[in-house]
């Protein structure tokens, strides 16, 4: 039983379940029940602060899964891994509050009203940059002793379930925004503690008062500082055309732009579950010198990802069209050419998704910040200069040109440092049957809009079920699905 059968596919659920939940969120309760500027500092406030948490985290959560196979066969050294990293977590994120605070007024005769708003909400800020910053710190520990699912479960599951309790509270009693922004902030540190909870429960959390050596506290510093300057560009790219935005433009674009980039991030669910379940596997593979099965893993899974990150793509240019009906935003109509735009951008990507998780756990990873980080100059580059003459439109352009870059650069990193590479004839076959599949369904052009959703979906998952059965494009998939019908068989 491969990799992506064992844990993939119950992350990849939770994920998704996630992912529908978040949809149902800030696809259609919040920019229907708040007002659009509400909605567009909401979408701010997360991209804002997801950004500072992880210039806070300092890359502690991947140092954790780099050196936890040296530490995990004496539990005194785990818990003194484990209590160095939370230890130098907390002081970098309570620097950088502290910091916060007492800046945040400085700053805002530099900005419009709109983005003024943001800084306005300090307190929020706060509050959700602390959780995050520890919730992932939390989240590398559970995933360097692999034990993904439950933590996904409450990262993704958990927190929307909240954000649609509070949403629908908010609009039946009626509270003020003030207080909803501050409710909406503080479930981020909730989410921080029952992933705590969870890993107490099951014995996978210890602490100690004693740290680590001085040589392997130097060895675990640095290699943080190095991952940290890797997954602040990395994790940047994912905000910064929302901040830009938020920057030269205005809060209503703010909000039709991220549902429509909430539904593209529907594309990358299966490749971002696979990062969460393999990257500790590779971190294990590498402190063993086992690069042949590296390679095996890479293989075995990225076929099967990119099959189904393909689909999935034209299962939501399927939907797109008619979630315009359900949300009440201006400019609504231009979701569908927006979800498509980012959705191939990130299709693209998702080819090399573990790409830099395999560089920052390999020797490699001082070349992987380079890469990460000239990514991160061409994202801001290519927003400056797309969104003034094309407002909206030129963050989506912005953002997959960059998702093409980065995943073009990852693809010749890794094939020049490590001679690992997908590019083979099954992965040619399956792209070619997308894009065949993607351009017949296209032209499937009804009256009636329901019905052609109907034929599209139908039509897709034909598509798709024949490309794994018949013409075996992912060996992975099509293993779990004969196994699944054995056993229906019984």
């Amino acid at each position: 039983m491969g990799i992506f059968e064992k844990q993939g596919i119950s992350t990849s659920i939770g994920s998704y379940v996630g992912v529908v939940l978040g949809y149902v969120n800030m696809g259609f309760l919040y920019p229907n029940l708040l007002q659009d500027e509400d909605f567009g500092l909401i979408r701010l406030l997360i991209s804002g602060t997801v950004m500072l948490s992880f210039l806070a985290e300092l890359g502690l959560s991947t140092s954790v899964i780099k050196f936890y196979p040296t530490f995990k066969n004496s539990k005194k050294e785990t818990s003194r891994l484990f209590s160095l990293v939370l230890l130098i977590g907390t002081i970098s994120v309570t620097t950088l509050c502290i910091f916060l605070t007492y800046t945040s007024d400085t700053f805002k005769p530099f900005f419009d009203s709109d983005f003024e708003l943001f800084l306005s909400h300090n307190r929020e800020v706060v509050i959700m940059t602390v959780g995050i910053t520890i919730s992932e710190i939390i989240f590398g520990i559970s995933r360097a002793q692999l034990q993904s699912t439950a933590p996904v479960f409450i990262k993704e599951v958990f927190l929307r379930i909240a954000q649609t309790i509070l949403i629908l509270l908010a609009e039946f009693q009626k509270i003020s925004f003030d207080l909803f922004a501050l409710i909406f902030a503080l479930l981020y540190p909730l989410q921080a503690i029952g992933t705590i909870i969870f890993l107490k429960i099951q014995d996978k959390l210890h602490l100690s008062s004693k740290l680590p050596s001085k040589t392997k506290i130097k060895e675990v510093i640095n290699y943080s500082l190095y991952m940290a300057m890797m997954k602040i560009p990395n994790n940047a790219m994912s905000h910064i055309d929302v901040i830009m935005l938020g920057l030269l433009t205005n809060l209503k674009d703010v909000a039709v732009y991220s549902v429509s980039a909430f539904l593209s991030s529907l594309v990358v669910v299966p490749s971002k579950a696979l990062n969460q379940v393999s990257t500790p596997i590779l971190s294990l593979e590498f402190q063993s010198g086992n690069l042949d099965e590296v390679d095996k893993i890479i293989n075995q899974t990225s076929g099967t990802i990119f099959y189904v990150v393909g689909f999935t793509l034209i299962y939501v240019n399927s939907i797109t069209p008619i979630l315009n009906n359900f949300i009440e935003l201006d400019n609504i109509a231009l979701m569908v050419p927006l979800t498509f735009i980012l959705g191939i951008g990130k299709a693209i990507n998702s080819m090399s998704g573990t790409f830099i998780g395999l560089l920052s756990v390999s020797n490699q990873h001082k070349r992987g910040f380079w890469i990460s980080f000239i990514t991160l100059l061409f994202s801001i580059l290519s927003n400056l200069i797309l969104i003034p003459p094309f407002g909206i439109y030129g963050a989506a352009y912005a953002t997959a040109l960059t998702l093409i870059f980065f995943n073009i650069a990852k693809l010749i990193a890794v094939w020049y440092m490590l001679r690992i590479t997908i590019l083979n004839k099954r992965f040619v076959l399956s792209l070619t049957y997308i894009a065949a599949a993607t351009i017949s369904i296209h032209y499937i052009d009804l009256n009636q809009q329901y019905i052609e959703l109907l034929i599209k979906v139908l039509a897709t998952t034909f598509f798709g079920i024949i490309g794994v059965l018949v013409f075996n494009l992912a060996p992975e998939l099509k293993r779990v699905i004969l196994r699944y019908l054995s056993l229906t068989r019984k």
